[in-house]
């Protein structure tokens, strides 16, 4: 009898841990997940140009769609397969301490900086999702964003690289040599 109860604990953990490891689904879509065609069939999209990280569409559905205090506007970003690889949501900036708290309450803090004045950061981890919260301190509005972690991480490298080029165009124009 020890032994079957045991198993079904067993069994229960492993279903619990496997549920734990699905991707966020933000407005209901889920990042990695979710499709061009799930994102048509729940909202009324408006193209909103290419993306040269996933190599995709990016969408943005409107305010009133969603009900949600303080919303501007959502992005949606999917890859060349029209797959869901990052959903943007712009705020007013009044929103970030209550998105904050429900964001520490849900996921895994990552890091954070939160100052008293200044700029607002926090990052949270959910299996393969960054979850980004920010808010510049001389802006009326905060971002939240949900990015599948290879995009983030391909995005940041790309922006870096961007960084590192025109840095050394400037330094080139001054007569400087330039540096990887």
């Amino acid at each position: 009898m020890l032994f079957y109860k045991s198993r079904v604990l067993m069994i229960a953990l492993a279903l619990f841990a496997c549920a734990s490891w699905a991707d966020p689904a933000p407005i209901g879509l889920e990042i990695g997940k979710a499709n061009l065609t799930d994102a048509r069939a729940r909202f009324k999209l408006t193209p909103a140009g290419s993306n040269d990280v996933t190599q995709g569409q990016n969408f943005t559905v409107p305010a009133s769609a969603i009900d949600m205090s303080g919303l501007k506007i959502v992005t949606l970003m999917f890859d060349n397969q029209n797959v869901l690889r990052g959903v943007v949501f712009a705020f007013d900036k009044s929103r970030f301490e209550v998105l904050f708290d429900l964001l520490q309450k849900n996921y895994r803090l990552v890091e954070s900086d939160l100052p008293f004045v200044g700029d607002k950061a926090a990052e949270f981890r959910e299996g393969a999702t960054k979850i980004i919260i920010f808010a510049a301190h001389l802006s009326f509005e905060m971002t939240l964003a949900y990015f599948d972690a290879e995009v983030f991480d391909r995005a940041m490298d790309a922006s870096a690289r961007e960084a590192q080029t025109k840095r050394n165009r400037e330094a080139t124009q001054l007569g400087v040599p330039a540096r990887d």
